[in-house]
């Protein structure tokens, strides 16, 4: 091979490792992301959760243990208390919202008549 070869191929190569190392501290973060903890208040009781969001169904699930889709009851679930992008405000079934430390959740059954 002449040396402008073996140059192209390690210029190839390093790329390659380049991209590779991109793909790999991305993946470092999310899982990072994931495993971050955070305090929280769900109906006035301390809870650790891990992650940067939380949904309706898992706030539902802090507060009552489970969430019964059963036609017969319904939850409201308010918040305050957030980060910047969503200090205050409610969630709907299906929805989520990021979550900071200290932020309050307040869920609240109903039965449907």
């Amino acid at each position: 091979m002449e040396n402008n070869e073996v140059e192209k191929r390690l210029h190839h190569l390093e790329e390659e490792v380049r991209e590779e190392l991109k793909e790999i501290q991305s993946l470092e973060h999310e899982l990072e992301d994931e495993n971050r903890r955070v305090c929280i208040t769900v109906n006035a009781e301390e809870k650790e959760v891990h992650g940067l969001e939380i949904s309706y169904k898992k706030v539902v699930e802090l507060a009552f243990g489970c969430l019964l889709e059963d036609g017969q009851k319904s939850y409201t679930v308010t918040y305050k208390k957030g980060p910047v992008e969503n200090p205050e405000g409610s969630l709907a079934a299906g929805q989520s919202v990021k979550i900071k430390n200290g932020m309050r959740f307040n869920v609240t059954q109903t039965n449907k008549s």
